[in-house]
Order: C-alpha cells, then sequence, then structure tokens
C-alpha cells in the first residue's frame, strides 16, 4: 500500500493503474477545486482482500484489508500546511482523532500521513513517541503531532531511523 497527499484531483473514485505483474488500485478523495487530496495506491494482489474504503474528506481516507487473518486499516491524511487557520487544523486533528479512535482496537493501525510539521532533533520529554532522529527545530505544528502521537499511544516512526543528511527532509 502506498498513502499519497496532495493529489490534487477532483471528486472521488478508483481505477486500475498498470498492467501485468505491475497492477494497482487507486482510490481517491479529491475536493471540488482541485487542492489537497488524498489516495490509497495498493497492490493488485491485495484487492479481492479490500472489505472497506472509507472517505472521510478530502484530507483522510481509510481502506480496511484482510491481511491473512488480520484485519489491517490504512489510514491516509494530509494535515494543513503551516500558515492556514487555526479553525482548518483543529478541525483536521479533531477528525484524525475521532478516525482513528473509532478503529477497533482488534485491528492493526497503519497511517500514511503528510503531517506538515516538524517534530525536531531533540526528543524533549516525548520518550517513547519520539524516536530520536529528526530534523531542524520543533515547531507549534511539531508540538501538535507529538502531542496527538503521545495521546493515542504511537510513534512517529520517521523519527525512529537515522538518515543521511541529505536524506531527512523529502
Amino acid at each position: 500500500m502506498c498513502c499519497v497527499q496532495e493529489t490534487r484531483w477532483t471528486g472521488a473514485g478508483a481505477r486500475v493503474i498498470g498492467k501485468g505483474m505491475s497492477r494497482y488500485k487507486f482510490f481517491w478523495q479529491g475536493c471540488k477545486d482541485g487542492n489537497a487530496g488524498v489516495g490509497l495506491l495498493i497492490s493488485d494482489r491485495w484487492i479481492d482482500r479490500i472489505i472497506d474504503v472509507k472517505r472521510v474528506n478530502e484530507r483522510i481516507m481509510c481502506l480496511k484489508v484482510l491481511i491473512g487473518d488480520k484485519l489491517v486499516t490504512c489510514v491516509c491524511a494530509y494535515t494543513p500546511q503551516t500558515g492556514r487557520s487555526a479553525e482548518e487544523k483543529d478541525s483536521s486533528w479533531d477528525q484524525m482523532i475521532s478516525v482513528t479512535g473509532s478503529i477497533p482496537a482488534s485491528e492493526l493501525i497503519v497511517v500514511g500521513w503528510d503531517l506538515n510539521g516538524h517534530v525536531g532533533t531533540n526528543v524533549d520529554g516525548y520518550d517513547g513517541v519520539h524516536g530520536g532522529y529528526g530534523i531542524g527545530e520543533r515547531n507549534a505544528d511539531g508540538e501538535r503531532i507529538l502531542e496527538f502521537c503521545d495521546a493515542m499511544e504511537v510513534i512517529d516512526a520517521n523519527t525512529c531511523f537515522e538518515r543521511q543528511k541529505n536524506k531527512l527532509a523529502t
């Protein structure tokens, strides 16, 4: 599975992409004006195992798939960028808390999320949430990311792996 943010596609839909051994199904949710937008790309091998696709809005969607005997819910999300209104950000975070909080504990949750914040290099009290390999200085949006991770008892996995300097930001 691959989560895609800023698709800039309008509407919602699904289509098969590729051919032969490189076939994927792409599910997307956009908005009327063609900004934001999220999508989930899933390998042909798993298409018949999809249980549900839930399009919350142009910033959040979920795909539930049966892998072996385990239900896995992949949540694709795109948080408003720094500079967007506090109301828009609050609404987005509230929706994400509602979506992730509604997934049963028996399911595995994988979140692919463009968080649009900087958690910085320092752990600063977020042991177990921040892996110690961030980049730069933490900003207010990064603080919100770490608070969310702490509240939801998840880790910002992107901070768990040491990378070469030229590959720290993508």
